[in-house]
């Protein structure tokens, strides 16, 4: 190639465009009219000049901005894609710090702070144990804390010890393979400890996620239903062997507002009642 093709090529590539409200400078090159800086300079090579294009002020906010909403754009759709792995169900999307119902601001503030210095949960092999009754919002703190490391691109994955049984009664997944790949997400939210059917093969299921996950050393979310009582003194000795590890990974946090569930249904009671002039 040429030296003038060279040149061509080199003008070719400068993302300018020209406007009407353009003008020519004293010295023959192009003006823009909005910020007047040039948008054409002089490359003067010894044997030959060239007047080739170059951006203007304006052209750079608005390549700057064009940069940005690619992005975000970009950004958006590897959350997304994260969120598509991690979550169950799309309606998890929205489980986020912004829509809290505001009713136990010291639950949702301190799960704010493990998504702020997650890394230091992570260097140091740190989790969570969200423990209190049915509806008081402990899955929606822990799936909330999941999609906001999401946003921070963090791999999580929210699942439960019945899907992961649900899963390994599958005979396209291997035991041992599809537990390892648990260990691929930086976070862990398994739901509703306790819940799963108290069985031989799902205490076995239990453990086996609990110690591959321990040995990994990376953090781990538990919500259950349990009383800190029953997972220090467990009734069964089997179940020892598994609370010993949660317990020495994560930190017991007490969760202890009211049922949110409770209240929506009185809540709407109460407005179907209106509804009917009932009230």
């Amino acid at each position: 190639m040429d030296m003038h093709a060279i040149i061509g090529t080199i003008a070719e590539r400068v993302p300018t465009t020209f406007d009407p409200t353009d003008y020519v400078g004293d010295d023959g090159l192009i003006y823009c009219g909005h910020c007047n800086v040039a948008k054409e300079t002089t490359l003067d090579f010894g044997f030959m000049k060239r007047k080739v294009p170059c951006i203007c002020n304006c052209g750079k906010q608005r390549r700057d901005a064009n940069d940005r909403k690619r992005n975000a754009e970009q950004e958006h759709m590897r959350v997304k894609g994260l969120q598509e792995l991690g979550l169950p169900g799309r309606e998890l999307y929205n489980w986020t710090f912004e829509n809290d119902d505001g009713r136990d601001p010291d639950l949702i503030n301190a799960m704010r702070k493990f998504v702020e210095q997650f890394d230091w949960f992570y260097k140091n092999k740190k989790g969570l144990l969200l423990w209190g009754g049915t509806g008081s919002g402990k899955s929606f703190a822990a799936i909330a804390a999941a999609n906001a490391l999401m946003r921070l691109e963090r791999p999580c994955l929210v699942t439960s010890f019945t899907r992961i049984a649900h899963k390994l009664s599958d005979q396209r997944y291997g035991k041992q393979d599809y537990l390892d790949n648990l260990n691929t997400f930086d976070l862990l939210v398994m739901d509703d400890l306790g819940a799963e059917r108290n069985s031989e093969y799902m205490q076995e299921i239990v453990f086996d996620v609990i110690n591959t996950r321990y040995n990994s050393g990376k953090p781990l979310i538990i919500t259950t239903n349990l009383t800190i009582e029953e997972i220090k003194k467990p009734a069964e000795m089997s179940n020892a062997r598994i609370y010993d590890r949660i317990l020495e990974r994560c930190v017991p946090i007490p969760v202890n507002g009211a049922s949110r569930r409770r209240i929506k249904a009185a809540e709407d009671y109460c407005e179907v009642q209106r509804k009917l002039g009932l009230i």
